[in-house]
């Protein structure tokens, strides 16, 4: 039974009631229109009727309606269970935060749980593939229960113990939408968007935490948490309001907007925001939580729009020469932004070499070499056309005198190009140091995975830092917002020099111990990428895109600790981690060519669609699950990571393209290993009835060891 606010319609010209429609229909001609909703549900306005006999209430209705809506339908029945899908309708009372869960708990006086997740109601009721979490106190059986009503092959559930931290991440996600939004309308790109996102999440969990200390980090890891906040910033009704709010000069009221724009449907952002300013401003928290601060008061005081990215910066004599090692699109990017702030701070040298790989371009009609133009326009004029990178940047063909006097070296070159370059170039000056933006170069040594870093490491013999963050190189040479993560073991005072050259007001860096965890998100993401690229060529929608890119976080945190356990969960929220995976699934260079491969039925190689669409740069992706492939297999962890392994499948050994979504409904993170003590009559008979289970099932590792006694 599905109880259903009566409103008169019009149907095949005729006003008529919403729900006599519905039932003869099946189809919400209002709200979902096109798609019949099932011959086995039933519409019902009363909605006293409508709860009377349920055992399972689903409640997904406006927070503002919860208290007149119990109140009209009376007791509930006795033993019943509350399922809340509701985002919002938050309040302040004695000090605590209160949850509209709570208010449904104290009105029904019943047990309520909540489900949250990157969930746009139209793709879901397509049966386009994606996921949930369904928050939960209950007892294993009666999550078991709850389980069946929602989780399916297209709409997967998984349960935590975590109410508060499910339903907090479902009601603040719509604040930061507001703030994607704002975004939008001021055209600005992925790497912005991406930046917001991810500060938006590291918000999200302090004000959870303030209120709700216990919440558990891998909640903000689950569905409810990132893949419905990426879904929201790039698909959903606030932030397609906000966008709405900046093209019309913020001059048109929120009710109008949400009048003209959402057919009916209700604005929860706006609400949210202003239940949590109050409450912000009671606890102290505006100055902490300076993005929500700035989405309120650009929402409802007045504040600039552009004010959305003048957000305060990360808190963290002998001039030092700087030498890009690249000088492609993103190594001319960064090359931009490092000669801005060698400019700018007196601990460095003005002038900032790059090692430019000498090639012919035309230019004006003659065939010139590509450093002489650069050095007379400071324009790249393959790989970063239209840009000037700056005055004091210096191009170098010979990397031999390009890195003779530098003190930093900055490594931006495919990786497969590491070896011949460092041979070629010679031993670097003494006392000097690497930063690494290369993203790949894996490799399997002695049982350890290799990283490019330690490859640069061995062959330098000094120090390399490494800095990876949602970064798409125009964005970032364009001046847009954006951030990364600078993993390094440096002392303090060598990070605070390494943080000098990149953090500007629109490229923030923040420096993290992990140089392991941030090098290997930065790799490992563009291999997701492809994932997202496959569900784009696919036409599948938001949902399906954000529910590959959360189990492709899940699968490179597996991964990643397989060989490094130390990593630390917060790395996978920085910006190397979170932010890099949304900007590279919705906008890199990986996306666009495996989205080209799907389009073309898999027949194109890979080398034909990146020299098509990427204009010389290289498609990392391919490469590094190309490495990693075998290092999976070697490890046994190809059941362990069924996207990965279906990604590689897809792209290289002709497995249909529509597996990308019939994956295992979780990641397992620790497979068990069974034993069987015994090996007689019986032993050998359990142990094939384990066998069998343990191929079948992830929670385990495949092989069973059985002991024999010998004889």
């Amino acid at each position: 039974t599905m109880w259903m606010f009566e409103e008169q319609v019009e149907h095949k010209g005729i006003k008529r009631k919403l729900s006599e429609v519905f039932n003869e229909s099946k189809e919400n001609i209002k709200y979902l229109p096109g798609i019949e909703v099932g011959k086995n549900v039933k519409a019902e306005p009363d909605v006293k009727k409508a709860v009377a006999d349920a055992d399972i209430l689903v409640w997904v209705l406006p927070h503002q309606f919860v208290p007149r809506t119990v109140q009209s339908m009376g007791a509930p029945k006795p033993g019943a269970v509350s399922v809340s899908l509701i985002k919002g309708g938050l309040e302040l009372e004695g000090g605590k935060l209160g949850l509209c869960s709570d208010v449904l708990r104290k009105l029904l006086k019943h047990s309520v749980s909540v489900l949250m997740g990157a969930n746009v109601a139209n793709e879901v009721a397509l049966g386009q593939f994606c996921e949930a979490t369904l928050g939960t106190d209950a007892t294993p059986q009666e999550q078991a229960l709850l389980l069946k009503i929602f989780d399916c092959e297209t709409f997967r559930v998984r349960a935590v113990n975590d109410i508060a931290g499910v339903e907090l991440c479902g009601a603040l996600k719509n604040v930061v939408a507001l703030g994607a939004g704002f975004c939008d309308g001021l055209d600005y790109g992925g790497n912005t968007k991406a930046a917001v996102i991810r500060i938006g999440l590291e918000e999200m969990t302090a004000f959870i935490r303030h209120f709700h200390p216990g919440v558990k980090d891998s909640t903000f890891l689950e569905s409810c948490g990132v893949a419905d906040l990426i879904t929201t910033c790039f698909g959903g009704r606030n932030r397609k309001c906000a966008e709405a709010f900046v093209r019309g000069k913020g001059e048109k009221p929120w009710a109008e907007i949400e009048k003209e724009l959402l057919g009916g449907q209700k604005l929860q952002g706006t609400l949210t925001a202003q239940e949590i300013w109050p409450v912000m401003q009671a606890h102290g928290l505006t100055k902490r939580l300076p993005l929500l601060s700035t989405i309120y008061r650009i929402a409802f005081e007045k504040e600039p729009v552009a004010n959305i990215v003048k957000l305060s910066p990360c808190v963290v004599k002998n001039p030092k020469k700087v030498t890009v090692v690249g000088s492609g699109n993103w190594g001319c990017a960064i090359a931009k932004i490092i000669a801005e702030n060698t400019a700018r701070h007196d601990d460095f040298e003005d002038e900032v070499t790059m090692w430019m790989f000498e090639e012919q371009v035309e230019h004006k009609g003659i065939k010139r070499k590509l450093s002489e133009v650069f050095n007379e326009s400071k324009e790249n004029i393959k790989y970063l056309p239209g840009i000037e990178v700056g005055k004091n940047v210096k191009a170098e063909p010979d990397v031999k005198k390009a890195v003779a006097d530098a003190d930093i070296l900055v490594w931006v070159l495919p990786h497969q190009f590491v070896p011949r370059t460092v041979q070629s170039m010679g031993a670097p000056k003494p006392g000097a140091v690497s930063v690494s933006l290369i993203k790949g170069g894996l490799e399997l040594e002695g049982g350890k995975l290799g990283l490019c870093s330690d490859v640069l490491r061995k062959l330098l013999k000094h120090s390399v830092s490494v800095l990876m963050g949602a970064n798409v190189a125009n964005e970032v040479a364009l001046g847009q917002f954006c951030e990364a993560t600078l993993g390094t073991d440096a002392t303090p005072q060598e990070q605070a020099l390494l943080l000098k050259i990149f953090d500007c007001e629109t490229f923030r860096v923040r420096a993290v111990n992990d140089i392991a965890g941030v090098e290997l998100c930065g790799a490992l993401k563009n291999v997701v990428a492809l994932g997202a690229g496959f569900c784009d060529g696919l036409d599948y929608g938001g949902n399906t895109k954000a529910a590959v890119i959360r189990i492709g976080l899940e699968e490179m945190t597996a991964f990643i600790r397989h060989f490094h356990p130390g990593v630390k969960d917060s790395t996978f929220l920085e910006s190397c981690g979170v932010a890099d995976l949304i900007t590279t699934c919705f906008g890199g260079r990986n996306r666009k060519c495996a989205e080209a491969f799907v389009r073309g039925k898999g027949e194109k190689p890979w080398a034909e669609i990146e020299k098509e669409l990427l204009g010389g740069q290289k498609l990392q992706g391919t490469l590094t699950a190309q490495e990693i492939w075998p290092v999976m297999q070697a490890h046994g962890l190809t059941k362990r990571l069924p996207l990965l392994s279906t990604i590689y499948r897809i792209a290289f050994e002709k497995e249909p393209v529509a597996n990308i979504v019939k994956l295992s409904p979780c990641v397992v993170k620790n497979p068990k290993k069974v034993t069987v003590v015994g090996s007689g009559n019986w032993g050998c008979a359990i142990a094939k009835i384990i066998a069998e289970n343990t191929a079948r099932h992830d929670d385990f590792e495949d092989e069973v060891t059985m002991w024999m006694f010998e004889e």
